[in-house]
């Protein structure tokens, strides 16, 4: 259980870190495009993203293009913590985008 409460953790420090980044892209806005993209992405031991790529796409080629650009942006992200073993994590999240 410790290590599953490790990364719980992790990916909330993930998603909180990916958030700082991200920005609503002027055109999405000027649309009014809403949405999720869901991205699947690779990073390594010390935080880089190694690969990452859409796996559903939001409807806005905007929105799709900034979730890829956020994790350009954010790396390093969050290291993964020790219990969790391993040299290469690839990890499917959510990156939402609300007009506020």
């Amino acid at each position: 259980p410790r290590a599953k409460r490790a990364e719980a953790h992790w990916q909330q420090a993930l998603v909180s870190h990916l958030n700082r980044f991200k920005r609503y892209p002027d055109g999405a806005r000027a649309r009014g495009s809403q949405g999720s993209v869901l991205v699947e992405f690779t990073i390594d031991r010390s935080g880089n993203v190694v690969a990452s790529r859409v796996l559903r796409h939001s409807g806005s080629s905007f929105l799709d293009e900034e979730a890829i650009a956020v994790l350009q942006r954010a790396s390093p992200l969050p290291r993964p913590p020790a219990e969790i073993t391993g040299e290469l994590f690839p990890l499917t999240l959510p990156i939402q985008f609300r007009i506020k």
